[in-house]
């Protein structure tokens, strides 16, 4: 991956997607060769201020979800979440209206104390809660 995203959310979205190398836009030739190499032969790569974060995400304490309490609706429009479904298609596939899905999503990133939907399904993900 290549990009100019440093922030956590992103970094960790990314390599929870499965990404094996993580790349800052004007990262020289040299070191795109050495990334590209490194996945070749089955490697990771990770920029250094990409590793700084990704172990500092890994020694944070996992968020304490005891108290998130998600409906039971919660829990099935995050499942669509972590599938990668929109607003709209949730509000289509569940047979509710866009104002509707929108209040749930807000709900939950509240109860998960996540800043977006990436964050939120990756909360979930690595919590077990999907």
């Amino acid at each position: 991956m290549l990009t100019s995203h440093e922030e956590e959310t992103e970094t960790i979205a990314a390599l929870s997607s499965g990404a094996d190398a993580y790349c800052i836009k004007g990262t020289s030739l040299q070191q795109l060769s050495v990334a590209i190499a490194a996945v070749e032969d089955g490697a990771v790569y990770l920029a250094p201020q990409i590793a700084r974060t990704a172990i500092a995400h890994l020694h944070s304490p996992r968020p304490n979800l005891s108290g998130a309490k998600l409906s039971a609706r919660e829990i099935e429009i995050l499942k669509l979440i972590v599938e990668g479904q929109s607003n709209p298609e949730i509000a289509r596939l569940l047979h509710l209206s866009l104002s509707t899905v929108k209040t749930h999503v807000r709900n939950i990133m509240n109860k998960l104390v996540a800043d977006d939907r990436v964050q939120a399904a990756v909360i979930a993900l690595r919590s077990g809660l999907v």
